[in-house]
C-alpha cells in the first residue's frame, strides 16, 4: 500500500485500486503496492476473494 495503490474491504472481498494517472503505468510503485497488498489481502483469513482495479482509465500500461 501506497500513494498509487489503496487496499480496502467490503465484507470478504478486498479491493485493490490502482490511481497512478494518466495511465495507470506499472511503475516501481505501483507493483510494490500491488504485491503490499495482495500480501495484505491473502494474510486475512476473512478474505474470500480479491478485485484489481484502476481508477480513471481501466488499464494497467508498462513503458517498454
Amino acid at each position: 500500500m501506497n500513494e498509487v495503490v489503496k487496499l480496502e474491504r467490503q465484507d470478504v472481498v478486498a479491493i485493490v485500486t490502482v490511481n497512478n494517472p494518466p495511465v495507470n503505468a506499472l511503475s516501481a510503485a505501483v507493483r510494490g503496492g500491488i504485491l503490499d497488498c495482495m500480501k495484505s489481502a491473502i494474510a486475512d483469513p476473512e478474505v474470500k476473494a480479491i478485485v484489481l482495479t484502476c481508477l480513471r482509465r481501466p488499464h494497467l500500461h508498462r513503458r517498454r
